[in-house]
This record gives C-alpha cells, structure tokens and sequence, in this order.
C-alpha cells in the first residue's frame, strides 16, 4: 500500500527503494514522523499537495479520481475527499493542480483546457476564468508547467500567479526567445497578463538539449517579492530580474547540449534517460534554507535514477552560495521522488 511520510521537525530524505528495501537518508534527527495510508483509489503518483497550516491538514490532488483528498494530520485520518466532476454543468475537467484558500475558496486549474475554477468545499464552481485570448499560438502560454506541481501563488487577495510554457516548438530558437513564462491573473477584473520576465538563459539561445531539459521550476520568495527559477538545463538559479547564483555540484557535472535540435522522439527520450539534469526547487521559509533537485542517472543500472537534493543556504537578502565540499549538504536517494514544499513543521515525502 502507497503511504505518505511527514517529517516534523527537521527536514529530510525518506525513500523507498523497492517494496523489500527501504532506506532512510538524513541530515538532521527527526523529532517525528506521520504515517498516512493511502488507500486504492489513490494515486500512487501524487505530485501536488499543500499544507494547511490552520487547520493541520494535508490536501493532495488524486489525479486516479480527479479529486482533492484532505487528512487531519492530528488523527492521521481521511477528512473528506472532494469530487470534480469531467462533464456535466458544473464540470472543471481534468484537474492538473490546485490551490486551497479556505473552505469557501479552491483554485483548481485545467491547463490544457486554459481555465482556471473557483470552487467551495462540496466542489460547486462559484467562478470561471479564462487563460487565453482567441486561438493558441506563438504569443500564447500553457498555464503550468508540466508535470503541473509548480505552486501557484496567491498575492494581495486579489492576485494569482501561475507558471507558463510557451506555446512554441522547443526544437526552435524561437521558443527560447518567449518571454511569458508567468501570469498574472486579476481576480477582480477577471482578466490576465503576462507577467515581464527577461526570458530563458543565454545557454538556451546557443545550444539545444533533450524536450524534458527546457521545463522550470520556480518559487516565489516573500522577502523579496521576486521569483526564483530552476531551469532543467543550467547550474545557476536565476531570479526575475536577470541575475543568477550558481547551485551545482560536481556530482552533476556538465548538462548535455547538442548544436542541432533531436528531432527523433525515441532518442530525445533515451539521451534525457542517460544524463543528468535539474530539477524543482523548494524554499523553506521557516529555516529560510533552499533546496534545489536534480536527476543522476546510472545507465549501467538499467537507467536507473537517483535523486541529488542540494541544500542552498540564504545569506543576505538574496545571495545564495552552496558548498560543495560538506556532503552533509547533499541527500541521494533512490527513485524517490522530489520532496514536496517544505511547511512551518517539516516537509514530507511519498513512499
């Protein structure tokens, strides 16, 4: 049975290597940890949950039945589960992520379907809202990028914030020139923009990498009322305005490039499966400590994955340095998957 680990106190690593092996990877001692189990009509691939911090609950999107599952981590028991309906008058479609405000208030975003819902706690649509304006094209954006657990953020009650892709080929020059990689949705006035963002690194305008290395990560730092931004094929993280602070490590090594786009879908997949890149990045606000993802492969395993998780410390206002040297400051672990965004307790990984 798929279970959920909540780590209190401390952050770290908890993985489950095969259903024979676990192993338990950390950096600090754990003061306690939260076994929830998840039951079959859950999905195994939980990517989006968010910690409800006044009422000590944890909700998580079951993609398996498009709902919003939420336990009390007091009792460690379901609460309720939150149906969405696929079709019908008070249909959202698929959802791909979420953001939970209160009872009364629930965003839920359809990304292929460019809408964003406001629904309550029994799943009625109170609002719709629309992403796009006329058909998709160069100058348009995906609301979210894949695979959907980038956090939107909600600012000044009347802002939401939500990541994009461009709608471009990423085999062209001309995608990596796109600068709406950010909207900004209006909640009163009911309308978008695209927020100004000085667009992807320059690595990006010189060379071409495998589909899966041309997604982000990005996380909003209060502080400083800008945007932090992992990009899957660069050692830096950049910030809005341009500037960058490298956050590597020598386990990673060079990110593979090529001159020339992989058109061949069957190798663009196998070279993306045999070299490292980066992943998501994650703020914990309340130890005020970065944690930055990234993939090692091991083609000789079978192409088996480990995943590199890098402790960013924060200095001054926005001047981040990692030491490579202190390998207490870097937690591999085995087909795990990354840890979901750190809370006021800890953070939490799934099994």
């Amino acid at each position: 049975m798929p279970f959920i680990i909540l780590l209190i106190g401390i952050l770290v690593v908890f993985v489950s290597c095969n259903q024979q092996e676990t192993k338990t990877f950390t950096s600090k001692k754990i003061r306690k940890s939260i076994k929830l189990n998840l039951d079959s009509t859950t999905s195994v691939s939980i990517l989006t949950n968010q910690y409800i911090e006044n009422k000590h609950h944890l909700a998580l999107l079951n993609t398996k039945n498009n709902s919003l599952v939420i336990y009390d981590l007091s009792s460690y028991k379901k609460v309720t589960e939150i149906k969405f309906e696929l079709d019908g008058e008070n249909a959202v479609g698929k959802v791909n992520n979420f953001l939970y405000i209160n009872q009364d208030s629930i965003f839920l975003l359809n990304s292929y379907a460019y809408k964003l819902f406001l629904v309550n706690y029994q799943g009625k649509i109170l609002r719709k809202y629309s992403l796009i304006r006329g058909k998709i094209g160069d100058n348009t954006s995906l609301p979210m990028v894949f695979p959907f657990n980038n956090p939107m953020v909600f600012l000044d009650n009347r802002y939401l914030y939500i990541s994009a892709t461009p709608d471009r080929n990423p085999n062209t020059k001309f995608y990596y020139q796109a600068k709406n990689l950010s909207i900004k949705l209006d909640l009163i006035m009911q309308n978008y923009t695209y927020e100004p963002f000085w667009g992807y690194p320059s690595n990006y305008q010189k060379n071409f990498y495998p589909d899966t290395y041309h997604l982000y990560s990005r996380i909003f730092i209060p502080s400083t009322k800008q945007w932090l931004y992992s990009f899957f094929a660069c050692d830096s993280l950049y910030t809005t305005n341009g500037k960058s602070f490298y956050a590597s490590s020598d386990m990673i090594g060079k990110i593979i490039s090529f001159p020339k786009p992989i058109t061949n879908s069957y190798e663009n997949n196998q070279i993306a499966n045999q070299n490292n890149f980066f992943t998501n990045i994650y703020y914990d606000p309340y130890r005020e400590t970065f944690y930055r993802v990234a993939i090692l492969q091991n083609p000789n395993q079978n192409n088996e994955q480990k995943f590199l998780i890098m402790k960013l410390f924060r200095i001054v206002i926005f001047y981040l340095f990692f030491v490579k040297k202190q390998e207490k400051n870097v937690i591999v672990g085995l087909k795990t998957p990354p840890p979901t965004p750190p809370q006021r307790g800890g953070g939490s990984f799934k099994s």
